[in-house]
């Protein structure tokens, strides 16, 4: 565990004994939250990114009430790995932080200090500012797509000496960390993190990552919670939206790429939703809860008696009780 009594970082094992000490830990820039204001990293020099760098869309919260957060809890699923490798590393969390250090169970993909490789892995970090020392457990687990997430932060004790915390993944064996006596957390953040990413397929091959059952307690109580989202770079349409404000069952979507555009969406009879973006649509199964093969296709020559204005940006499709279908278009 790391033990931040009187401003210094120490290791220590279970019975408290000493493992290393690292001194005093230099101070934040300012008062302001350490990541992604106050930390600047370059990217390596022998593989220059050729897009963005760093916290690259993010959701934060800044708890002002006075009252401690005492557990936040997240979840996300491990998305597929991405189509190209090009030595990127990714990272997707959710974290506590303040002016001088950042905690955070992590889900990475590629090498970082605390192991990994071409796959997804976990481990929890506590990161100072520049010039500090960084700490994770001792090696990333390894997990696979589809896995079910739940990135934990609990505080576990407070005294004149500091906040005590624990955090990892939930049902991950060794993944968690712990960290007493240190600055209470105050600035919450569920954070997509990039460095060497040269094209937009080193990100994951779906469109976002979906952070959900966000939980945020106050002992027995919750704080009322608005997140701002933060679209830092937006090279490949990354961005953020904020679902749900709940400090109880709240969601953020981390996007990778832009939004697809749909112009309108209308059910049909059959059981299938249709999807008009441009001159193209797609045919949805609502059952089935997945788009049909081979779409999208081009409107025109697959809706037969269309004019040719209407085989692109429509405005609206509505699907009336007489067995007719009402599509519009400007005024007409």
């Amino acid at each position: 565990m790391i033990d931040g009594s009187d401003g210094e970082l120490r290791i220590l094992d279970r019975d408290r004994r000493l493992i290393a000490d690292f001194g005093h830990q230099p101070k934040g820039l300012s008062d302001r939250p350490l990541m992604p204001l106050s930390a600047v990293r370059a990217a390596p020099e022998d593989h220059p990114p050729a897009l963005g760098t760093g916290w690259i869309t993010y959701a934060s919260w800044l708890n002002t009430t006075g009252t401690p957060i005492s557990q936040f809890t997240s979840i996300w699923v491990v998305p597929p790995a991405p189509s190209t490798h090009n030595g990127q590393l990714l990272y997707l969390f959710n974290g506590m932080q303040n002016a001088d250090h950042i905690y955070q169970p992590v889900l990475q993909w590629g090498r970082s200090p605390a192991g990994g490789g071409d796959f997804w892995s976990v481990a929890t970090w506590y990161v100072g500012p520049p010039g500090g020392d960084v700490f994770h457990t001792a090696e990333a687990v390894r997990v696979e797509p589809g896995r079910p997430l739940i990135g934990v932060m609990t505080l576990e004790d407070q005294s004149a000496a500091g906040f005590s915390y624990t955090g990892g993944f939930f049902g991950v064996a060794d993944s968690g960390y712990q960290v007493q006596n240190i600055p209470e957390l105050t600035w919450l953040i569920e954070t997509l993190e990039a460095y060497s990413v040269v094209q937009c397929s080193d990100y994951p091959p779906v469109s976002r990552t979906t952070f959900s059952g966000i939980d945020i307690k106050q002992g027995t109580s919750r704080p009322n919670v608005v997140w701002t989202a933060n679209d830092a770079v937006v090279d490949c349409g990354q961005h953020t939206v904020i679902h749900n404000n709940a400090a109880n069952g709240g969601s953020v979507d981390l996007w990778y790429r832009a939004a697809p555009r749909v112009d309108d969406i209308v059910l049909w009879n059959n059981g299938k939703a249709y999807l008009c973006n441009g001159s193209t649509y797609a045919r949805y199964d609502v059952a089935a809860d997945r788009m049909d093969p081979g779409y999208p296709l081009p409107i025109a020559g697959n809706w037969p008696g269309l004019i040719q204005r209407f085989t692109e940006r429509l405005d609206a499709i509505v699907m009336w009780t007489n067995g007719k279908a009402y599509i519009f278009k400007g005024n007409q």
